[in-house]
């Protein structure tokens, strides 16, 4: 349940509220629980979702808490922003997409997912196909989900910073 007050934003301020992990420690093999899953609330009250967090309850309180931040039961994101494609970062977002796409509206995926050469060069954990399948994931979830006016999510692709092309806008 969420802790009274917390999602309460007042008019003509930006608020970004951090989400605690729902996810005991252990529940991942050698891996300490954490969620990276951020809301930010503009002052013109859109509503842009940083990562997530993972699957399973951690996905269930992001809905939640959209719900409670908006006041709709389908709430809707104005802009999703994937940091980068770990399970702890992105499977929020394919948990909920999946599972419960008619439960949110979503206009944009942001990203900053580097190409399959740049992950078989640079993929820290030595197992490239892994993060590929992720990524292929996420680009195949997004088609289940619709944005406001019920077409589908736009995939905006910022740019990596192998390529030389660094400080995207948006």
């Amino acid at each position: 349940e969420l802790e009274a007050g917390l999602a309460q934003v007042m008019p003509g301020i930006t608020t970004l509220h951090q989400l605690p992990t729902m996810t005991p420690n252990g529940d991942y093999a050698g891996e300490q629980a954490q969620n990276m899953a951020y809301i930010m609330q503009t002052a013109e009250g859109k509503i842009i979702v940083i990562d997530g967090g993972r699957r399973g309850n951690e996905a269930l309180y992001l809905l939640s808490y959209l719900r409670n931040l908006t006041g709709k039961e389908v709430p809707h994101v104005d802009a999703w922003i994937h940091t980068h494609a770990h399970s702890d970062h992105v499977y929020a977002y394919l948990d909920i997409a999946q599972k419960y796409p008619n439960s949110i509206t979503v206009d944009r995926l942001y990203c900053n997912y580097p190409t399959v050469s740049e992950i078989n060069t640079y993929c820290a954990d030595n197992n490239p196909a892994s993060m590929n399948a992720a990524i292929q994931s996420v680009y195949d979830a997004t088609k289940l989900l619709k944005n406001a006016q019920g077409g589908p999510v736009e995939i905006l692709e910022l740019n990596s910073r192998h390529t030389g092309k660094c400080n995207s806008t948006f």
